[in-house]
């Protein structure tokens, strides 16, 4: 959740965060208004699926890369700029989009991996939000899906 412009700006994330616990969502607002309490740190469990997601997702790049995909990086900066070059990615025919960003009213936020084809696999349990994506159109006549996949972790 952030302030775009003088507007609250949610994302995938915040409405996973809303779906398990609103009041969450209601704490987080009051942050933004500069009210209620400074939230906790990570617990360990969270930091360590967090550390072990950021390596699944650098081994799945790398994977991509290997197998030949042409994959566009987007640096993440300015998300309106990046959503901007994720869409003439898209609309250019981009293979593999990594770290684009999308836009739309007040939704937005990065994904891991956009294709213009469906990548070599398909998640088997994809998350309320990422099938909401893979389920619209993002550009004009061009169809996208996302390309989530999950992993079990383990300690």
């Amino acid at each position: 959740m952030r302030n775009l412009g003088g507007n609250i700006l949610f994302s995938a994330t915040d409405l996973m965060r809303f779906m398990g616990c609103a009041h969450a969502t209601t704490l987080d607002l009051m942050r933004m208004r500069g009210e209620g309490p400074e939230p906790g740190e990570d617990s360990e469990d969270a930091a360590l699926l967090q550390k072990q997601g950021d390596a699944h997702e650098a081994a799945h790049l790398e994977k991509l890369k290997s197998a030949g995909k042409a994959v566009l990086e987007i640096p993440r900066g300015d998300l309106v700029a990046d959503a901007q070059a994720t869409l003439a990615a898209l609309a250019q025919g981009a293979e593999v989009v990594f770290q684009g960003a999308f836009l739309s009213g007040n939704w937005g936020g990065w994904s891991d991996f956009l294709g213009s084809r469906l990548i070599e696999f398909q998640s088997q349990n994809m998350t309320v939000a990422a099938r909401a994506i893979a389920e619209k159109k993002v550009s004009g006549h061009l169809s996208y899906r996302v390309a989530t996949r999950l992993q079990s972790f383990s300690r």
